[in-house]
């Protein structure tokens, strides 16, 4: 009996060692397990070779701490260094443990691209901050982030001068629905319905900045390949093989912010610009979320149907604007409601000397506009009645 007894002891030690030792070694691994990790794919392109970002992924011990909503312990956890994991030098605390900055090198070399779905389901982050050393943003990077409400991109849509439905701001947020998403159809041409792509926004999305500006400009060509002809660079101009002589410049310039960008954002409530010049046609068009706009100091011409039914928009500073496009403020029904007992305020048209027709036709709460220019020839900016009383 005794020795039964010694026995059954014996085998209850090693048991009680065993699972010991098992705890000790998962706590081991969820302790060397890093907190956030960013993954990457090297890219070879031509003579560049540049890193883009592959995922960003979270623990499970972080995801229970998002889950909880307990932000103080997430960051206490991100300010820990683990095997593999180094702690950064400036602690998160509560609110900037949720911004996201990509990153912008790893291995020495640069990070130039942001790959599909890399910042997907992340609902922790608010804040994401994309530096001007990316150059590429791939449809819908950053699907699926419903808490975020801030952004900073060096260009809006898929990279900087791009072309089609990949200028729009929705492009890369991404085609996939779900809770917590807007859904904005955006138009990206002129033309039917084929030109429009219904992208999926975070709804708590309300601040854009956009670091990068407009540069326009042209280039001499050196030669061109038109058709069957080579045209080819002189001293005088430029000549095809017949002889026929040629004036040639190709346009190059380049757009962070195109016409249509923001076309039908409606959970955009503020956009800021840098660098920008002129505010092309249609780049808000739609935007319902818009409540008050002063236009960023560089702009001088703000391009047709611009904000066409920007319904929410209140008030508006000008700036240094000096062209209104046709029906840039078209159906902006709110705008000047902020100001109808005031007797001394209103749009002021100090600087603006061209203005487009019906450029405020629809504005039912404008009651007048201030430091009217006389210079101004068109007369059809509310309709072809009312302009005159709306004159301060």
């Amino acid at each position: 009996m005794k020795k039964i007894l010694s026995l059954l002891l014996a085998l209850c030690f090693v048991i009680s060692a065993l699972f010991a030792v098992t705890a000790c070694n998962d706590e081991a691994d969820e302790k060397a397990e890093a907190p956030i990790k960013f993954s990457y794919t090297l890219v070879k392109e031509n003579d560049d070779t540049y890193y883009s970002l592959k995922s960003v992924t979270i623990s499970e011990k972080a995801k229970e701490l998002v889950d909880k909503n307990d932000y103080d312990k997430l960051a206490e956890l991100f300010n820990t260094a683990v095997e593999g994991y180094t702690a950064p030098e400036t602690k998160y605390d509560k609110t900037t443990v949720r911004t996201l900055v990509v990153p912008t090198t790893y291995n020495n070399k640069a990070v130039k691209a942001v790959s599909a779905d890399a910042v997907a389901g992340l609902t922790f982050v608010k804040k994401i901050v994309v530096g001007e050393n990316i150059e590429k943003i791939a449809e819908g990077a950053f699907s699926s982030l419903t808490s975020l409400e801030e952004i900073e991109i060096p260009f809006v849509g898929g990279e900087y001068n791009a072309k089609n439905e990949k200028k729009l701001f929705g492009y890369i947020f991404g085609t996939t629905s779900g809770d917590g998403l807007t859904a904005c159809e955006q138009k990206y041409n002129d033309g039917d319905s084929d030109n429009t792509k219904t992208y999926y926004i975070p709804s708590s999305l309300k601040t854009v900045t956009v670091k990068k500006g407009n540069a326009k400009k042209t280039e001499e060509l050196k030669y061109k390949i038109d058709g069957d002809k080579y045209v080819y660079s002189t001293d005088e101009g430029y000549m095809d093989i017949a002889g026929t002589e040629y004036t040639i410049n190709e346009d190059k310039s380049e757009y962070a912010v195109s016409a249509y960008s923001f076309y039908n954002c409606t959970t955009v409530e503020t956009v800021n610009l840098s660098g920008v010049t002129e505010i092309e046609a249609y780049t808000f068009y739609g935007c319902t979320g818009i409540k008050t706009l002063k236009v960023s100091d560089g702009v001088t011409v703000i391009g047709n149907n611009a904000y066409e039914n920007c319904t929410s928009l209140k008030t508006l500073d000008l700036n240094n604007v000096t062209a209104i496009g046709d029906s840039a403020f078209k159906g902006c029904t709110s705008l000047g409601a902020d100001y109808l007992d005031k007797a001394n305020d209103g749009v002021d048209f100090t600087n603006v000397t061209s203005v487009g027709d019906y450029a405020f036709y629809g504005c039912t709460s404008l009651a007048k506009i201030t430091n009217y220019n006389g210079s101004i020839t068109k007369n059809h900016i509310f309709d072809e009645t009312e302009f005159i009383k709306h004159i301060a």
